[in-house]
């Protein structure tokens, strides 16, 4: 073997040799890289100018290959859409075109010269159309123009007034003369819209952010400084090692009509809460809920959450942990400050000056303390000083406590809270076991007296299909309550444990409204596959009939559409005297998180 030389290192290895492997290489990773995706122009006109304009959804300034573009004619005053020219022909509107080259559109607009008025009842527009005549010749004694209403979103067309009549849409008129018409639009039954939102989080698991958005935790509507949102409280995870693992409060803004992701408080980690009770619009208390879903218990404690600046504030009630399940407020010492009370078991804690709170166990007989599931504070008496009403538990050990309704009430010489109101009405229920569950007083039937409403849950140590109840208690005014009428399902028609009490249809009476949760053949609309392709809120709007008895509404069917993705659990809240629905769905796992559905369901009953 020789040795190397420069001379014969040029003969080993010429330079031609090497740049024509070089230019090998770059055209073998030139071959390699990915055609670009077509981009194009879409360019819009009007003829005349003064005619409209074209509204072009989405609009960008190139679209890929293949995009989806929708073309709709705006007319002005006294013009009327009449045809497509260059890339694009007919009158269809809107107008949908695909993407496959670079176009140019025109819209062309004529002249509205007929005598034909056209007004407006209601959120909506007519769309008006000149039908051409099949022969080619002008008509002798008019034009005819098809007239096609277009309600806005959340309304629907109703009828026809003046020179036309009826409901057909759309409608075929002749101005052979000057003619009025008048489109009548009405706010839609039932209005739904949806919006996904990826709720990112990842410190915890997908399994308890699902957690959080389906199962126990409260749902809370809150309205300050003119904003809207709704909270996801917090909850708990077990996991598989045995330890808890925590989700904070999700906070949704509403925006521009639509919900969306405006905060997670991971600095909040804490059990599950279950029942809230609101104090107003900025404020509320939040109860603890012991169980995981599966019966696992988890240390937890009771807040007062307050909001401002939109940014929420959660201040311990006790520094104990403790279970409560349910939780209510109210001035009960008449200090002007407000103090809450806590069941499971039954605790009362008076608010310090300094917003702190004291328990005082103290102001209530303990030999006269029964099971307390559910608590709420409210003067059924109307002597300003509240009273504390509560509802027992199946699970209390003691028979006497079943299905077991009492009122506790202030006696001013031995200063304590003594009851006053003890029933325990196995036979309303069929002598089935029942625990409360939530509790709400108002004046159902508008004596000036207020009633009481306790939500039930029981019939698991039963030999028949678990129940979910209300029932109605009519009040004297003097503390003494006689039962007055109940809403019962089983729990395969409709599943619910918690409600809120709104006059709904606007009749002056107070209606009962249930949350939807998830089960429930009354709740569930299937195909004949067997499929969940709707949710019916029907059964969860109860009316008041005026004397206290309440039926679930009856009119058409309230039905949110949504298939395959639908709501699973729905949170019913008041907004400018409308009844809402706030539903979500848990869609998806994503990377770090999950992707929701929420609906804002609107409902227009009166």
């Amino acid at each position: 073997m020789g040795i190397l030389t420069p001379k014969t290192r040029n003969r080993i290895f010429p330079s031609g040799s090497i740049l024509t492997v070089l230019l090998a290489l770059v055209t073998i990773f030139a071959c390699q890289v990915e055609e670009p995706i077509p981009t194009y122009t879409l360019t819009t006109s009007v003829t005349p100018s003064e005619g409209g304009k074209i509204s072009v959804s989405p609009q960008e300034s190139n679209y890929i290959e293949g995009s989806q573009i929708t073309l709709t004619p705006e007319p002005n005053e006294n013009w009327i859409f009449k045809q497509w020219e260059g890339d694009a022909t007919g009158s269809t509107t809107p107008l949908q075109i695909t993407m496959t080259s670079n176009k140019s559109i025109t819209g062309v607009f004529v002249k509205r010269d007929y005598p034909l008025n056209i007004k407006i009842e209601g959120e909506g527009t007519v769309e008006e159309k000149i039908v051409p005549n099949p022969s080619g010749r002008e008509y002798p004694h008019g034009t005819t123009v098809e007239l096609t209403p277009k309600p806005k979103e959340g309304w629907e067309f109703d009828s026809w007034s003046g020179d036309l009549s009826g409901n057909e849409n759309p409608k075929r008129i002749t101005v052979d003369k000057q003619k009025n018409v008048t489109a009548k639009f009405k706010e839609s039954l039932i209005y739904s819209k949806t919006v996904e939102i990826d709720l990112i989080y990842p410190e915890v698991s997908q399994q308890a952010l699902t957690s959080t958005i389906y199962h126990f935790p409260a749902k809370v509507y809150m309205t300050t400084s003119g904003q809207e949102y709704i909270i996801h409280n917090p909850s708990a995870r077990l996991t598989d090692n045995n330890s808890f693992e925590y989700v904070g409060p999700i906070q949704l803004k509403r925006e521009n009509e639509q919900w969306r992701l405006d905060k997670i408080y991971k600095d909040i980690k804490i059990g599950n809460s279950r029942n809230t009770h609101i104090l107003n619009n900025n404020s509320y208390l939040v109860s603890s809920a012991p169980e995981l879903p599966g019966g696992i218990g988890v240390p937890d404690q009771d807040y007062w959450v307050t909001m401002e600046n939109g940014s929420l504030t959660w201040k311990k009630i006790n520094p104990e942990l403790r279970w409560s399940h349910d939780i209510s407020g109210g001035d009960l010492n008449n200090d002007g400050l407000m103090d809450v009370v806590c069941a499971t078991p039954l605790s009362i804690f008076l608010q310090n000056a300094n917003g702190t709170f004291t328990k005082r166990d103290d102001l209530y007989k303990w030999e006269q303390r029964i099971s307390a599931f559910a608590v709420e504070v409210a003067d059924v008496m109307g002597d300003i000083t509240p009273e504390i009403i509560t509802g027992g538990y199946f699970g209390s050990g003691n028979p006497l406590q079943r299905n077991n309704l009492a009122v506790y009430t202030l006696n001013k010489q031995t200063g304590k809270f003594e009851i006053i109101f003890d029933n325990q009405n196995p036979n309303i229920f069929f002598d089935v076991d029942l625990g409360a569950t939530s509790i709400e007083v108002h004046d159902f039937d508008k004596d000036g007296k207020k009633d009481i409403a306790v939500a039930r849950e029981g019939g698991f140590n039963e030999r028949i299909t678990p129940l979910r109840t209300i029932e109605v208690w009519k009040g004297d005014g003097n503390g003494n309550f006689t039962y007055l009428d109940k809403i019962q399902y089983s729990q395969d028609q409709l599943d619910f444990t918690e409600f809120i009490c709104k006059d709904v249809n606007n009749d002056g009476y107070i209606d009962i409204i249930l949350n939807g949760n998830g089960g429930g053949d009354l709740f569930r609309v299937k195909n004949q596959q067997g499929a969940w392709v709707k949710t019916r809120l029907n059964h969860l709007i109860q009316l008041n009939d005026g004397k206290g008895n309440f039926s679930p509404f009856n009119g058409n069917d309230l039905d949110v559409e949504g298939a395959p993705n639908v709501p699973d659990y729905l949170y019913p809240f008041m907004r400018s005297n409308k009844l809402y629905f706030f539903g979500t769905h848990t869609k998806q796992n994503i990377a770090n998180g999950i992707r929701v559905t929420y609906w804002d369901v609107k409902l227009n009953i009166f």
